[in-house]
């Protein structure tokens, strides 16, 4: 065609790029985090003394978008593209009950401050929200905040608790607190941790199932590059900067600019 156009309807009018940002998001992930990034969640608190956790564990996330049990890794009514490199999170159960941990006296606290509380971008309408396309963001998120019957938590940190201390009941470690969201403490002993795949396979998933939240989490982790907890704003200044190996946004649309650095 020698570059001719042969047909065009409204070819000069710009529009929402959409999922098209899902490329660049990955590209700027991949350029500043490094292709072999991982994310790790971990489960802190006191060491056990004869199987006996004192006080309370705290759950705390590493911002890995594809933390699920079994279950939400099969297709379903709710999930037709569940997780393809899920990470386990009943290794982290496994884990403490192989340590020899029979009791936890105090509760669970879901731990999601490495990012802020934002949980929606301000352009997601009520629709998006209430689906599974438009999850709550957070840097905690197991399941993707949803539950066997579908039901999604507006807070993804306490889901995830909960859902560890129903995991670690089920194995037969007591529980004598309830859950809760806070910080663990500084210095806090690791009792257990996760790691997800490589950043490369995160983003080729985030690719092949168009998966919204991925994509927010990893906005989140460019901007705690910047700035700690890690921001939306922050992660998009990062995207955006001229240094950015050459700059992913030198040639394009500056519409498409506009719309990433709102």
């Amino acid at each position: 065609m020698d570059d001719h156009t042969v047909a065009a309807t409204n070819a000069d009018l710009p529009v929402i790029p959409a999922s098209n940002l899902k490329l660049l998001t990955a590209t700027a992930a991949v350029q500043v985090l490094g292709a072999d990034t991982v994310f790790t969640t971990t489960v802190v608190g006191a060491a056990p003394v004869n199987g006996v956790v004192n006080g309370d564990v705290y759950l705390v996330g590493g911002g890995d978008p594809v933390l699920s049990e079994q279950w939400y890794t099969q297709p379903s009514a709710t999930r037709k593209r569940p997780p393809l490199h899920a990470t386990s999170f009943e290794a982290l159960v496994d884990q403490l009950a192989a340590a020899g941990v029979t009791s936890i006296t105090g509760g669970v606290v879901g731990d999601g401050s490495r990012y802020d509380d934002e949980r929606h971008p301000p352009g997601w309408s009520k629709d998006i929200r209430a689906s599974i396309d438009g999850v709550p963001v957070g840097a905690l998120v197991v399941n993707d905040s949803v539950s066997k019957s579908g039901a999604i938590a507006a807070d993804p940190a306490t889901s995830a608790a909960t859902t560890l201390r129903s995991l670690l009941r089920s194995r037969g470690i007591q529980v004598g607190g309830s859950v809760s969201a806070g910080v663990a403490p500084a210095g806090a002993g690791v009792l257990a941790s996760v790691t997800s795949a490589p950043l490369t396979d995160i983003v080729n998933e985030m690719l092949a199932t168009s998966d919204n939240l991925t994509a927010e989490m990893l906005v989140k982790e460019l901007g705690r590059t910047a700035a700690a907890p890690g921001t939306r704003d922050a992660g998009l200044q990062v995207m955006g900067a001229k240094g950015l190996k050459g700059g992913i946004f030198d040639k394009m649309d500056p519409f498409v600019v506009l719309e990433l650095r709102k």
